[in-house]
């Protein structure tokens, strides 16, 4: 069976999982289980200090690549303030929501995440959810 390919509408500034469309909600807990899950390690920086192959090849790059990158680096310019929502979550210790990737070809991919930290280490699940072109 050919892997289905998600294209998704325009997705504007979003701060949390309740200001995105409805529908996504329906279609993305339906497409958790089919999706692979990636997990990524993010120092206190929000560098990526560990990153799975196969990720960074959703984004058009190598591991050694995205390692040393910060998120700030892959997420869209303005669609979300990076720095107020990592400051909730060292205090929190843990979140959990939807994220917005730029690939190297300018693609986007939304994936869902539940991340958590562990000493001076951030340890994140991406599981995708759509590439836009």
């Amino acid at each position: 069976m050919p892997k289905k390919k998600y294209i998704s509408p325009k997705v504007t500034k979003f701060n949390s999982i309740d200001q995105l469309p409805a529908h996504l909600h329906s279609v993305a807990s339906q497409m958790l289980a089919e999706q692979s899950k990636f997990v990524v390690r993010i120092d206190e920086q929000r560098r990526y200090v560990s990153v799975p192959e196969e990720f960074a090849s959703l984004l058009g790059y190598s591991s050694d690549e995205i390692i040393g990158l910060t998120i700030d680096d892959l997420t869209p310019e303005g669609m979300v303030d990076v720095d107020s929502i990592f400051r909730e979550f060292l205090r929190s210790g843990k979140r959990e929501g939807f994220w917005l990737f730029t690939s190297r070809d300018g693609r986007r991919l939304l994936v869902t995440y539940r991340a958590k930290k562990e000493n001076s280490t951030i340890e994140a699940e991406y599981v995708p959810l759509f590439l836009a072109a």
